[in-house]
């Protein structure tokens, strides 16, 4: 509920009055107008940044006559880190020292980070090291690590998870992992370890972006899985057994054994030490138990019928959505249930596709399942919801108004 609503219930029920919902209703526009701005502002500032450096590095990747100034190596290596150290700290010098333009601080500090990485890779080609893509990511990955955690930026956090992934990607290449459940293994990977970080307030905020990266991961990567394996169903109903390895099976590969495992021990501390949050821990652990079944079906080849598969994970990306839907309107997170809305939309134009590239009236029919079903689904959720508010009104109410003192037998007579 907005809390624009709430003081409106909240006056009606005779918690406060009309000019405190007033006073209350204009320190809330404030606020939001004030978080506006910054919000823009950051975002603005982030999007130059990126541009700026994007543009600088095309800028000599068309121009050689500009690396041949640096004949020598070390001028090169040297003024690409003199000119990362000098961005970095003017952005140190706005946000913290002078503290005049935090947010454009942030976009020098944002630029610098993203320098660390192509001085890496200049360095590698200069001196032409045998070093592979992988531990030059992989050396970037550890130098940005500690400028998320002191800076605790959410676009530096996003930047690390942006390099992890090419990291691992890289050893994608080199036939070091499965890449058909990857993604699943770098959502699980996200979120158990941003769960993690939520439970120390100073890390809540990076916690927070680590999950839903994760999560983001973990539900982009179901929606494909669905619609692909549907699409072999539907195309394919007589195929018994289904090859889901395109690649080395998990078990036989390091990394991809490592993160699962680490993922899992991430996950199971987060849960002893939420154990008091019964409800939510519940919706989590069936989370990311689905989410470890699905990387083990795809791993070990557990389910070898394509109906089964099919099956799975329909099921898994539904308690998913139906999971964001519920947290959605439980906590009144518009996010969540945007971001349901969404994952739901593009599932159903998915399957829309599907059955109407073979049949278009049987893609008609899926239509008109799928609405009757939703707005059934729909009518019980308001339902419950309208019990649920007048049980809290009522409660309300309760609380509110005081008790009537019956008079005695004897104080009547008087």
């Amino acid at each position: 509920m907005k809390p624009e609503k709430q003081l409106t219930r909240w006056h009606e029920a005779g918690i406060i009055n009309a000019e405190q919902v007033e006073l209350l209703k204009h320190d809330l526009k404030q606020q939001a107008e004030t978080s506006y701005r910054k919000n823009m502002l950051a975002t603005i500032f982030t999007i130059g940044g990126l541009l700026v450096a994007t543009g600088g590095f095309l800028f000599v990747a068309a121009n050689s006559w500009i690396w041949e100034l640096f004949n020598s190596g070390l001028l090169k290596v040297g003024g690409l880190s003199l000119l990362t150290f000098g961005l970095y700290y003017l952005g140190y010098y706005l946000k913290y020292e002078k503290k005049s333009a935090p947010k454009l601080g942030e976009t020098f500090i944002l630029i610098a980070s993203l320098l660390i990485g192509a001085t890496y890779f200049l360095i590698v080609q200069t001196y032409n090291l045998s070093i592979s893509n992988d531990l030059t990511l992989l050396a970037w990955l550890f130098s940005m690590l500690p400028l998320v955690y002191i800076h605790r930026l959410k676009t530096l956090t996003v930047i690390s998870t942006c390099i992890f992934t090419a990291w691992q990607l890289a050893l994608t290449l080199s036939g070091a992992f499965d890449y058909v459940s990857q993604f699943l293994v770098y959502g699980l990977f996200f979120y158990s370890f941003g769960s993690c970080h939520t439970l120390f307030p100073k890390f809540s905020e990076i916690g927070l972006t680590y999950k839903n990266t994760g999560l983001f991961f973990v539900i982009s990567n179901l929606l494909w899985l669905t619609l692909l394996y549907l699409g072999q169903l539907i195309y394919s109903p007589d195929q018994g057994q289904i090859y889901l390895n395109q690649s080395r099976e998990l078990q036989q590969t390091v990394q991809g054994s490592l993160l699962l495992i680490t993922s899992c021990l991430l996950a199971g501390f987060y849960f002893y030490k939420q154990c008091q949050q019964k409800q939510l821990i519940k919706i989590e652990v069936g989370v990311i138990s689905q989410i470890i079944l699905s990387v083990l079906i795809l791993s070990y080849n557990l389910v070898g019928s394509l109906t089964g598969v099919s099956l799975w994970f329909t099921m898994v990306f539904g308690s998913l959505i139906f999971g964001l839907f519920h947290l959605g309107f439980k906590r009144e997170n518009l996010v969540a249930v945007n971001l349901a809305t969404t994952y739901l939309m593009l599932f159903l134009i998915g399957v829309y596709i599907i059955f109407a590239s073979k049949n278009m009236s049987m893609g008609a029919s899926v239509f008109v399942v799928g609405g009757f079903l939703l707005m059934g689904i729909g009518w019980f959720i308001e339902k419950k919801r309208r019990a649920l508010t007048k049980a809290m009104v009522e409660k309300q109410q309760t609380l509110i108004t005081p008790p009537v003192e019956v008079p005695s037998k004897e104080e009547e007579e008087a």
